[in-house]
């Protein structure tokens, strides 16, 4: 075999090689986002259900609940992802509206680490609401 021909495989060999790592990667992550999207679409389905089924038998507290209890999380994953978000000035503003919605309630987590970190992820924001 000569220098030439080796070269040239040893290239295609690397050539295959990377298309079919970065193939793999892409169906890994693709597959990843699915899956993360089917859950989250899941859990929003089995929330308005809830939802609905308490509001159906007159029971807003237990509605208004599970609604304070979705919200707990959403400010929680929002935080999160707050100086890493493709729009921070979207999530800035969504935390302010749930900053000042939050001071005209009575609501904390009955979880007092869940209520610590929402506390924490709303602090910076109670001083722009009115």
């Amino acid at each position: 075999m000569t220098k030439r021909n080796a070269i040239l495989l040893a290239l295609s060999t690397l050539v295959i090689g990377l298309a079919m790592g970065a193939w793999t990667v892409c169906t890994f992550g693709l597959m990843f986002i699915q899956s993360t999207y089917e859950s989250s679409l899941m859990a929003e389905a089995r929330t308005r259900v809830y939802v609905l089924k308490a509001l159906q038998a007159s029971d807003i507290k237990k509605a208004v609940q599970q609604l304070e209890s979705g919200l707990d999380g959403d400010v929680i994953g929002l935080a999160g992802i707050l100086d890493k978000g493709l729009e921070p000035e979207k999530l800035r503003a969504t935390l302010t509206l749930v900053a000042r919605y939050r001071q005209g309630t009575q609501y904390v987590s009955a979880e007092p680490t869940v209520a610590s970190h929402v506390h924490n992820a709303l602090k910076p924001f109670y001083e722009q609401a009115p």
